[in-house]
């Protein structure tokens, strides 16, 4: 909350209650322009042309135009997802010569590009349709604007800390559209939001922001009941003139509300953090909690500085070594990321899983394994042992188009050879990630790179996974040997594992081995590879060339 400053919380809470999003934007963004050295704001996105009838707009929009110099070398830019699941990209220059944004000034414009995305989304852009101005064309319900009209009259009154605010999205329309048809669909939603209406107190609110995505103002004493109504609710549904019904739930995020709300747009931008998390945990309602607003912030700051931090050489490479059990000798290397910032090394908890909903990680994947190459190649140069490598690529990278040729590419810029460097991998989670992980894999082998199975065990159908794919190492993931007391459950399950493996002429490695029971449980089944802070914790590049000169742990 200390990122909001008073000329912001004013130019939000005006923006919420206006009626014209982007004429509001213009005439009153002076003040916080001034404060931040914006230059120019523009705004581009799609609109579709039902909504304008006889009338198209142009899509591009001059949001602010301070009729100074700007700096367009240092432009931000940001797609946001309107309430109407469209994307508004944003661009902000700063005026010519102005200091570079600081990591809180960033985060600042950063929420008000979202905040302002909302309400684009719903009051769209330019020319307005009057008539529903503060109501859904749909449903009739209050949009954001006639939403947040009635709940200022609530705040006014000074009882706002009495409710509680929810931002919620309905499951499954693209499914009911697919079998009803769009026409009954929209129908389908229409009768859903009166029930729900129906079930409201005559001081409870009940808005629609457009496509399946809800608002609403609930007593604090009623919010229980609410959740069990999102739960799901039958509503009437007509296919070939036959009448039946079809259930209806949601996903839901909720604030409690405060006497001291800092502004009107909390009760939509509060829950509907919220209901992001919700979304990404796959779980039907999720309460806001200050834990949860200072992640978000923590996000924002990570997405802000990202590239920042990596044309700054912040996130460096560390090595944990991979060793033979039974001898104690070092026989390879996982490559694994942290980001050292003034002296601190963050963990990657705190920013793979942020980084990982966007592109942006495989920028960092494909920069560590640069890294890891040039490290190979000098010391190959320098007459030093080597040990085969290992580097992560994410999930999500592979999905991004040319990223095998990316990869070697950067094999090919420090002459790797196959037996230097594996790419891991973890496991899909469902059959579209499963095949795109097959293209991938093939791929890599046709270019003569070899791979690796992280954390194998834990996704969508382990088994198949290794039939499918041609891979050439695979890691146990540590949960399988992280319990107090290895039984012969443990036995046989694990020691299937590694049997298969040796079957299919795959080397086996475990992960996460900690203690001596742990490894002399694995050598006994077979397995003579792990890494684990038993041997060692990640460690920097300059450790890790010590550490190989040895050559070998005790054991």
């Amino acid at each position: 909350m200390g990122l909001f400053t008073i000329t912001f919380q004013r130019f939000v809470s005006g923006l919420s209650e206006s009626m014209d999003t982007r004429a509001f934007f213009s005439r009153n963004f002076e003040a916080l322009a001034s404060e931040l050295l914006v230059g120019r704001v523009t705004v581009s996105m799609p609109v579709p042309a039902v909504w304008f009838f006889t009338k198209e707009l142009d899509t591009t929009q001059v949001l602010h135009d301070g009729g100074c110099p700007c700096d367009d070398g240092n432009l931000y830019r940001k797609i946001v997802l309107t309430e109407d699941e469209k994307e508004a990209e944003f661009s902000v220059s700063p005026v010519q010569g102005a200091k570079a944004w600081s990591e809180e000034e960033r985060s600042e414009i950063d929420i008000l590009l979202e905040i302002t995305g909302i309400h684009l989304g719903r009051y769209r852009l330019g020319e307005q349709v009057r008539h529903s101005a503060m109501t859904n064309y749909l449903t009739g319900y209050p949009n954001s604007g006639g939403y947040l009209r009635e709940a200022s009259k609530i705040l006014a009154r000074g009882c706002i800390g009495n409710y509680t605010a929810f931002y919620f999205n309905l499951k499954g329309t693209s499914i009911i559209n697919l079998r009803f048809g769009q026409a009954e669909g929209d129908q389908i939603i229409k009768r859903y939001a009166d029930a729900l209406y129906e079930t409201l107190m005559p001081d409870e609110l009940l808005g629609h922001l457009g496509g399946d995505n809800f608002v609403a103002l609930v007593r604090k004493d009623r919010s229980e009941a609410f959740i069990r109504r999102l739960a799901g609710i039958e509503v009437p549904a007509i296919q070939d003139g036959n009448r039946m019904t079809v259930l209806v739930s949601a996903t839901a995020g909720l604030m409690q509300v405060h006497a001291q709300l800092p502004g009107i747009w909390m009760l939509i931008s509060g829950p509907s953090i919220a209901w992001l998390q919700a979304k990404r945990e796959g779980q039907n309602v999720v309460t806001l909690s200050e834990r949860l607003i200072e992640q978000t912030n923590r996000a924002r700051l990570v997405e802000n500085t990202f590239y920042d931090a990596l044309k700054a050489g912040e996130f460096v490479p560390f090595y944990q070594p991979k060793v033979d059990m039974q001898t104690g000798r070092i026989v390879g290397v996982e490559v694994l990321t942290r980001w050292v910032r003034d002296g601190h090394v963050i963990s990657p908890g705190d920013f793979i899983p942020i980084l990982e909903r966007t592109e942006e990680i495989a920028d960092l994947d494909l920069y560590i394994l640069d890294q890891a190459c040039r490290d190979i190649s000098a010391w190959r140069k320098a007459g030093h042992l080597t040990v085969p490598m290992s580097v992560n690529i994410s999930r999500r990278d592979i999905a991004i188009p040319g990223i095998a040729e990316r990869i070697e590419a950067c094999y090919e810029k420090y002459d790797i050879k196959e037996g230097d460097l594996l790419i891991e991998i973890t496991e899909s989670t469902n059959e579209r990630e499963s095949s795109l992980m097959r293209k991938f894999v093939y791929d890599l082998l046709s270019a003569n790179i070899r791979t690796s199975v992280d954390d194998f065990g834990t996704g969508y159908s382990s088994f198949n996974f290794l039939r499918q794919l041609p891979v050439q190492e695979l890691k146990i993931d540590r949960s399988f040997i992280n319990h107090p007391l290895l039984d012969q459950k443990d036995r046989v399950i694990i020691g299937s594992i590694i049997d298969m493996a040796r079957n299919l002429n795959i080397d086996v490695i475990s992960e996460g081995v900690e203690t001596k029971e742990q490894a002399d449980f694995l050598i006994n089944l077979g397995c003579r590879r792990a890494q684990g802070f038993l041997y060692d914790r990640p460690m920097p590049r300059e450790k890790f060339e010590e550490r190989l000169l040895m050559g070998s742990y005790d054991v």
